[in-house]
């Protein structure tokens, strides 16, 4: 059986978790100011976004997005990269993102593949406590 191709790849950029040169707070688990990242790499995927209607918050409106990239193993593995909670695309074609990963679900398991053969990372965005600036 071939590896199933993706339906119109665009390259996203993505800055993995450095969990070895991130500080953790012992007590609580998580980590202390910010996350230290990896470098950046670009990985072809399937993007499908869904845009929820907008919230009306006392505050005012808020729109968050949401969605899924959809990767095939062969071209993670070749980079040397496994998608995990608290990813950030950072680049989705030549636009600027700040998208970060939820979840993670292999798809797609063939006998003859020895298991998955692609991955969808669920994502949403959001602003972080601190190392983003706010606009």
């Amino acid at each position: 059986m071939p590896v199933p191709n993706l339906i119109h790849p665009i390259n996203v950029t993505v800055m993995a978790i450095h969990k070895a040169a991130t500080r953790y707070d012992d007590d609580a688990r998580e980590p202390v100011r910010s996350v230290t990242r990896r470098t950046p790499l670009v990985v072809p995927a399937q993007v499908s976004y869904q845009i929820p209607r907008p919230d009306l918050l006392p505050i005012g409106v808020s729109e968050k997005a949401s969605g899924y990239m959809l990767f095939r193993r062969v071209d993670l593995l070749a980079r040397g990269y496994a998608p995990a909670r608290g990813d950030k695309f950072s680049k989705v074609g030549h636009e600027t993102a700040d998208l970060y990963v939820l979840h993670v679900e292999p798809l797609g398991h063939y006998q003859d593949q020895n298991g998955s053969t692609l991955v969808r990372a669920y994502f949403a965005d959001r602003q972080p406590a601190t190392g983003v600036p706010r606009p």
